[in-house]
């Protein structure tokens, strides 16, 4: 579910997000317990989602479309600072409008992961010189809709979730 992943301690947690324990990172995952992630989601200056293609030799969901960037968090790191080591190489914090967008909880969606979601405001000169690269794609709303609707099997499980997530958002904020 994630572009780069340490495979360092993990804070497991409770249902209420309550730290309770420092645990390996493989542990936490094969026991299925709750811990923390962050997603990180791009937009340029068109409020398009920028995507990020998947290698074809990653070990979860080879070749697929995603987010920007996602991560469990690992100990000793918060979940802001853990966003900003997902932005692309090279990308400076003063290039970056980085917001909180909201809070997720655990669950089998979120892969036992309390998720806090955040989106960047890149410059148009940025996104002009990441999608360069063939691996970036910018997609509007309709696009992205298309998208999920149509080729859900190229997407990633975290963009499909993540999509749907900023879907919710932008509807009861119109209300």
């Amino acid at each position: 579910m994630s572009l780069t992943q340490s495979r360092g301690p993990r804070v497991v947690v409770d249902n209420q997000n309550t730290p309770l324990a420092i645990l390996d990172y493989e542990n936490v995952l094969r026991q299925g317990l709750l811990h923390r992630q962050v997603i990180l989601v791009l937009t340029d200056q068109a409020e398009r989602i920028i995507l990020h293609k998947r290698p074809a030799h990653a070990a979860l969901y080879p070749g697929r479309w995603d987010c920007m960037g996602s991560a469990d968090i690992p100990l000793h790191c918060g979940a802001e600072d853990m966003a900003w080591a997902l932005m692309p190489a090279g990308v400076q914090h003063e290039h970056i409008c980085l917001r909180h967008v909201t809070s997720l909880p655990a669950s089998a969606d979120t892969g036992n992961a309390f998720v806090e979601l955040f989106c960047g405001h890149v410059p148009a000169w940025l996104a002009q010189e990441l999608l360069r690269d063939l691996s970036f794609l910018a997609a509007d709303h309709d696009e992205m809709q298309a998208l999920v609707t149509s080729f859900p099997d190229q997407l990633t499980p975290t963009l499909f979730l993540t999509w749907n997530v900023l879907c919710a958002l932008r509807k009861t904020n119109a209300d």
